[in-house]
């Protein structure tokens, strides 16, 4: 890890702040940031003892410091070139853009995803009516969910899981 200080010039707490803000941004930052990552790959040459996966963590660590003081830059009265400008306006719409079509998942497709997904299956593959589901759901579970949107949220979750598995 001393290489990626050497590389970055950030101590592990600073390295491990700016990976966290990493999890709670949109995914059209992430791209971004990926893309300057790439960007920075390409221009700066690997030093020959680090290994490509340390130094493309460098990298990405870079990308996200400069994402970091680009958007702090304004806090700090510090003074921007039109460039900076253009391109903190740019982030500010990412940001904005890529919250838009981000929808929580409800409490109870979770629970259809994860708890019974398997069970419905099953018990579609033996006859039962989705309203004989939600019932079994009801009385063996205890969780009260309406035969209509049990239908819905099953075959949305199915056609994503057959989707998943024509990619691979």
């Amino acid at each position: 890890m001393d290489d990626i200080y050497q590389l970055t010039k950030l101590s592990a707490p600073e390295r491990d702040q700016l990976v966290r803000g990493y999890s709670r941004i949109t995914e059209l930052e992430r791209l971004s940031i990926h893309k300057e990552q790439t960007n920075i790959l390409r221009k700066r040459k690997r030093p020959t003892e680090m290994p490509m996966h340390e130094y493309s963590y460098a990298c990405l660590l870079i990308a996200l410091d400069a994402r970091q003081n680009l958007l702090s830059a304004p806090g700090r009265k510090r003074p921007i070139t039109n460039d900076q400008a253009a391109q903190l306006s740019q982030v500010r719409r990412e940001a904005i853009i890529g919250k838009r079509g981000r929808r929580r998942e409800g409490k109870n497709t979770k629970l259809i995803r994860i708890k019974f997904f398997q069970i419905i299956k099953s018990l579609r593959e033996d006859g039962f009516s989705w309203r004989e589901i939600s019932d079994y759901l009801a009385k063996n579970h205890k969780h009260r969910i309406s035969h209509t949107y049990l239908h819905k949220i099953y075959n949305q979750l199915k056609e994503a899981k057959d989707f998943r598995r024509a990619l691979k």
